[in-house]
Parts: structure tokens; C-alpha cells; sequence
């Protein structure tokens, strides 16, 4: 059994019959019988039942050719990593978001990769408070959207835009805190924050207050339903918590109480890598995707 005779098996089931096989193939309608009559022959069964004006599956053929299909797909996946390889495309990319990139801009960039790259195998990653950056700055990681609160010196980088982290809390805490409540009021009570997801190192708390009691989480989505049900305040993105405070199911504290904060989001790469072609387009992906008057200095 050889590919070729694989080939042949499956075009002439996808064209009906040997002629539009050949047609296809660019061989004679001879070469074709020949090959798959040596194929039954070592398989030991008929493939097509001839009794009929067109080829027709038999009961064994079609078993066969459900396999043969897939040995198929799996040579032309293999022809294209050669190919791939041999150009010195990435055959696998890396890239980290912070949890503060809005999921639509993460979804649009995926739809981008699927259509551009199909080639490359791609591992996504969201991260909390400075996970992304270790990520990037370990060279894990090739690209990385991420708030940056170490060195930018190792890296090119460019800020992309700002998440505004609102302080919210559900309607039973604010009824709690009283018609005139003090940040001592809120030191007294619980603050909600996420955890950094780093895994070395050490890690780092950003907008907690110093005396408080705090409850942290993993993840921005438990956080929120813990804010909704009352069990403490804490900041997140406006993204999150924009249609919540529409419908009331979160209030936003006083800015005299305790003020929003802005984050800037930054595009990162290490500056003395290689990078390949597919590094170098999803970077510029990102600096054509992102409106202008959102983009920080470049550096």
C-alpha cells in the first residue's frame, strides 16, 4: 500500500468515477485501474463494486476509505509544516492578554490568526496583574498585552490604550456603609482583589489599601459576583461593570471616597529575540487595530 494508491482511492470516490480521476490526477484511466487492482489484491477484498455504471463503494472499501482520508489529512498537514519550516515561519506562537484586553478584542484577534495563520499552532493565555509580563519577560511567551509595573528597558513596547478601574460594590454594602461613609469605613471593611497570577517571584498587589481587610480571588468573574452580592468593594474594568451599573446591580463609589484608577495597557516583545514573520504581523496587527487616539509613545 503506498500514498499514491491512497490518493487515486479517494479521488475517484471524489469524483464519481476513474475518468475524472485521471482528469484530475493528470494520469490515464489504465494507470488508475492498475493501482487500485493491486490494491485489492493486498488487501485481500474488493474496494468497488463494478456492477454499476459509476464506481461504487463496497461495504470493506468504504471502511477503508474513512481511514485512507484521515492518513491523507495528516500527510498534507505534515507537507505543510515542512513547507512552513522551510520558510522560517513560526510553527507555534505564543501570546499572553492581561484580563484587562476586553474579550472582543481578544475574539477579534483570534478571527485574525484563524484567517492569516492557519498554519501556526497558537497557545493563548490570560493573566492577572504582572502574570503576563513574567510570561513575555521569559521568553515563554512572544507577545504580550499587559500593564507593566517593572523595567521596560529588555523590551520594545508601545502603550495600546487604558482600562479605567472603577470602585463598585453591590447595593446591600452601600446601604452598610451609611448616608456619609469614610475611607475608614471602607478600611473597615472587606476589599475584593484579584490575585497576580505570576508563578515565580514575588508578587505584587497594586490599588489595595494598606489597612484593610481583603478577600482575594482568581479571577475578575468571581470577583464581580462577589461585589454584586454585597460581600465587599473593589476596582474593575469599566468594560465589566458598565452594564451592571445600569441596572443597578452595582454602584459606583463616590470619587471623593476612593478614586478610579487608569492602567495603561502595553503591547510587549523582547527586543534582542529573533522574531519571526508571524511575531512581526500579529505585532503589527495590534498597532493597526488599535485607534490612534488610543496609543500611547512608542519606545
Amino acid at each position: 500500500m503506498t500514498l499514491d494508491q491512497i490518493r487515486v482511492l479517494s479521488t475517484i470516490v471524489q469524483t464519481g468515477s476513474f475518468r475524472g480521476a485521471a482528469e484530475l490526477l493528470h494520469r490515464t484511466q489504465p494507470t488508475l485501474s492498475v493501482a487500485i487492482r493491486n490494491l485489492e489484491r493486498e488487501f485481500g477484498f474488493e474496494l468497488f463494486d463494478r456492477g454499476n455504471y459509476r464506481p461504487v463503494l463496497t461495504t470493506e472499501g468504504a471502511k477503508v476509505l474513512s481511514q485512507a482520508r484521515k492518513i491523507l489529512g495528516q500527510v498534507e498537514e505534515l507537507e505543510s509544516l515542512v513547507q512552513t519550516i522551510r520558510e522560517g515561519v513560526e510553527t507555534d506562537f505564543f501570546i499572553v492578554f492581561d484580563a484587562l484586553c476586553p474579550p472582543e478584542m481578544i475574539s477579534q484577534f483570534l478571527r485574525y490568526f484563524e484567517k492569516v495563520h492557519p498554519q501556526t499552532r497558537l497557545r493563548l493565555s490570560v493573566e492577572y496583574v504582572s502574570g503576563a509580563f513574567e510570561r513575555v519577560s521569559t521568553g515563554e511567551a512572544q507577545i504580550a498585552l499587559c500593564p507593566v509595573h517593572e523595567s521596560l528597558e529588555e523590551f520594545r513596547n508601545i502603550e495600546l490604550f487604558r482600562v479605567q478601574m472603577i470602585p463598585v460594590a453591590g447595593p446591600q454594602f452601600i446601604d452598610h456603609l451609611g448616608d456619609s461613609p469614610t475611607i475608614a469605613n471602607l478600611e473597615q471593611a472587606t476589599q475584593i482583589v484579584v490575585g497576580d497570577s505570576r508563578t515565580k517571584g514575588p508578587r505584587k498587589d497594586f490599588g489595595v489599601l494598606d489597612r484593610v481587610k481583603r478577600w482575594t480571588v482568581n479571577d475578575h468573574a468571581l470577583k464581580l459576583e462577589m461585589l454584586r452580592q454585597g460581600m465587599g468593594w473593589g476596582r474593575l474594568p469599566e468594560f465589566l461593570v458598565r452594564e451592571e451599573i445600569v441596572k443597578k446591580n452595582l454602584i459606583c463609589l463616590s470619587e471623593s471616597l476612593i478614586s478610579s484608577v487608569s492602567i495603561p495597557v502595553y503591547l510587549l516583545r523582547k527586543r534582542n529575540t529573533v522574531s519571526g514573520p508571524v511575531t512581526q504581523q500579529v505585532w503589527d496587527y495590534f498597532l493597526e487595530n488599535i485607534d490612534d487616539g488610543k496609543r500611547g509613545v512608542s519606545a
